[in-house]
């Protein structure tokens, strides 16, 4: 009863919050940037998909951004594209953006049971895909920009990046990096909450 009458609402306003505040503070400190601040990267995009799913749930949305934000926001907080260091306003708003992402998608599917369908793996993979393709290499194009690193590999402390080839054959070795990571976030979610699927399917996941 608590939980539906005070936590859950508190989770909902909480992302609504976690969408704005950050870009409202970068414009009031006169620090906003087109190419970093746009709701255009993919953890970005995944808080407000998340928020959508919150006030309007659909399995759909759910399918997308279980695997977007266990992947990708937990990939973000262990391997930080940061331009500012500690303690910065750009430091605490990636790090707090992560964080709330990851804690709610845990929420949902710890407390509330919430489950991504049969092969949800493809459908968040090929979403990821053309939003890359259609929709974040225009903008980045358009604003020189790198959200979803489509016109460069990330900036990261992490010695494999030095050995992606050069644009645009980068994008097969991390479009292929997330597919591979996307099944085994699927499998690694069978095998602690759904233990019975092993038996029916083999390992063949959700």
């Amino acid at each position: 009863m608590v939980e539906r009458r005070i936590v859950f609402p508190l989770l909902k306003w909480l992302m609504v919050i976690n969408i704005f505040l950050w870009r409202i503070l970068a414009l009031a400190h006169h620090q906003f940037d087109a190419g970093m601040d746009y709701p255009v990267a993919i953890c970005s995009m995944s808080m407000i998909l998340l928020a959508v799913y919150l006030w309007w749930p659909k399995q759909l949305i759910f399918d997308i951004i279980f695997y977007w934000i266990l992947v990708g926001s937990s990939l973000a907080l262990l391997l930080p594209d940061l331009i500012q260091p500690f303690p910065s306003m750009r430091f605490f708003a990636m790090f707090i953006t992560h964080s709330v992402n990851v804690f709610v998608m845990f929420y949902l599917v710890i407390i509330r049971r919430i489950a991504p369908s049969q092969t949800s793996y493809n459908k968040a993979f090929l979403t990821l895909a053309l939003y890359g393709i259609v929709i974040a290499l225009p903008l980045d194009l358009t604003l020189h920009a790198n959200y979803m690193f489509t016109l460069q590999p990330p900036d990261i402390d992490f010695a494999p990046v030095a050995l992606l080839p050069s644009w645009p054959w980068y994008w097969l070795v991390l479009l292929g990096f997330f597919y591979l990571v996307f099944r085994l976030t699927s499998l690694v979610y069978v095998h602690y909450f759904h233990p019975e699927l092993h038996s029916k399917n083999g390992l063949s996941g959700l």
